[in-house]
């Protein structure tokens, strides 16, 4: 019994939809991305400077903006909820940025802006509310990607006594240090994804704030920093409706 009242909600479930208009919408925009570091496991044992140490590591991790742009598609399935996906193209990364001064003339400066370029589908479910001639929609759910390309750009820069010496080293220049990289990290993504869209007429303009369950890092065992992903999005779309 309970199982035919659950097809024949699926059913009206299914029929409801059908009936309702979808809509398509390509949309691009910005991809302000960084890094986040939980504590390690064994954090609570360290002393108070082993503490200040490991956040100060932590704070050479920036924020830097990328570029993130796709499709989704919205399937009403009530008044106020629809389910949402599609796929979309989205630059992650960060830049680590370390300066050491010795106090006797000599300084280094190193500086690693890394990119990632990953493929991602969301799985959303949308609560819609009208607002006048808009609509305000709140989203929420999983995504599951994979990092299909990479770009590293480091910069080391020495200086000592009045002379300077830099190198840099590129992915973009460098095929092999790239196929290294991209065979030591962790290729497969997923995370959630929580936002806010408004919709007037047929633009649209969303936020959104995005988190990895799982870090970048092959082996996480004992490690004092593992990195993850963590986005903050802003777009500008355009939707069809479809018959």
């Amino acid at each position: 019994m309970k199982i035919k009242i659950l097809v024949l909600s699926l059913f009206t479930l299914v029929q409801s939809s059908s009936n309702a208009q979808i809509s398509l919408r390509p949309y691009v925009g910005l991809n302000y991305s960084g890094f986040y570091f939980p504590k390690p496991d064994f954090y609570n044992d360290y002393s108070s400077e082993m503490k200040t140490q490991w956040q100060d590591e932590k704070d050479k991790f920036n924020y830097r903006p990328l570029l993130n742009a796709g499709f989704h598609v919205d399937i009403p399935i009530s008044d106020y909820f629809s389910m949402e996906t599609g796929l979309r193209f989205i630059q992650k990364g960060g830049v680590y940025k370390d300066l050491e001064d010795d106090g006797f003339g000599y300084m280094l400066k190193f500086e690693n802006r890394m990119r990632y370029d990953v493929i991602e589908v969301p799985i959303l479910l949308n609560y819609n509310m009208e607002i006048g001639d808009a609509i305000l929609t709140i989203s929420g759910g999983p995504t599951v990607g994979g990092i299909v390309n990479l770009r590293q750009k480091i910069a080391i820069t020495e200086s000592f006594d009045g002379e300077t010496y830099s190198e840099t080293f590129d992915t973009k220049e460098d095929a092999e240090l790239k196929n290294d990289l991209l065979s030591e990290i962790n290729r497969f993504d997923l995370g959630a994804n929580l936002g806010v869209r408004l919709d007037y007429y047929n633009f649209s303009f969303g936020l959104n704030y995005g988190s990895s369950f799982l870090s970048i890092a092959e082996d996480t065992v004992d490690e004092e920093f593992v990195p993850y992903f963590q986005n903050y999005q802003f777009t500008v779309g355009y939707k069809f409706e479809l018959d």
